[in-house]
């Protein structure tokens, strides 16, 4: 029986850092879009910007959550370009 319990723990350490380190890759991978995204961004026209922003904080009403989604710092002054 104690053969058993060692082995059922060894098996769910294993499973619990395999699952940590696909976490971390999910987490890079997102962070790596999630930058990509905001290059792409910065990329547009102030006007375009402030379209982009109007639609996800309507998305955010529409769906019945707070719609507080805040322009980018783009021209990184330290605060949001609008």
């Amino acid at each position: 029986m104690n053969s058993l319990r060692t082995r059922t723990a060894s098996i769910g350490l294993a499973l619990t850092l395999t699952g940590c380190g696909a976490i971390d890759q999910i987490r890079y991978t997102t962070a790596e879009i999630a930058g990509r995204a905001i290059v792409i961004e910065c990329a547009l026209s102030a006007d375009f910007r402030k379209q982009n922003l109007n639609a996800i904080n309507g998305w955010l009403t529409t769906n019945v959550y707070t719609p507080r989604a805040m322009a980018l710092d783009c021209d990184g002054d330290g605060s949001s370009d609008f």
